[in-house]
C-alpha cells in the first residue's frame, strides 16, 4: 500500500477549521476522563488502607495492660517528696 501524501497547504487548510481543533482535543479528553477515573480508585484504596491501618492499631491497643498499680508506701514518698517540694518554694518566696 502506498501512503498518502499530504501537502503542507492541505495539513493548514484542515487546522484553520474549527471543528478540527475539537477533534485534535478529543483523545486528550479521554486521557482525562481515564485519569480523573484512576485517581478516584486511588484516593479509594487510600481511604480503605487508612481504615485497615486504623482497625489493626486499635486491635493492639486493646490487648496491652496497664503497668501495676502504686504501692502504698510509693504513694506515701512521692506525697513526702511533693510536700517537701512545696516547703522549699514557700521558704524561698517569704
Amino acid at each position: 500500500m502506498r501512503e498518502k501524501s499530504v501537502s503542507p497547504a492541505s495539513q493548514e487548510a484542515t487546522l484553520a477549521a474549527p471543528w478540527c481543533a475539537t477533534l485534535s482535543l478529543m483523545p486528550n479528553l479521554h486521557v482525562v476522563a481515564i485519569l480523573k477515573r484512576q485517581l478516584k480508585e486511588a484516593k479509594a484504596t487510600v481511604q480503605r488502607l487508612h481504615h485497615a491501618v486504623d482497625a489493626l492499631e486499635r486491635l493492639g491497643r486493646s490487648g496491652r495492660r496497664r503497668a501495676g498499680k502504686i504501692s502504698a508506701a510509693g504513694r506515701k514518698r512521692i506525697a513526702a517528696a511533693q510536700k517537701a517540694r512545696w516547703k522549699k518554694f514557700r521558704l524561698v518566696k517569704r
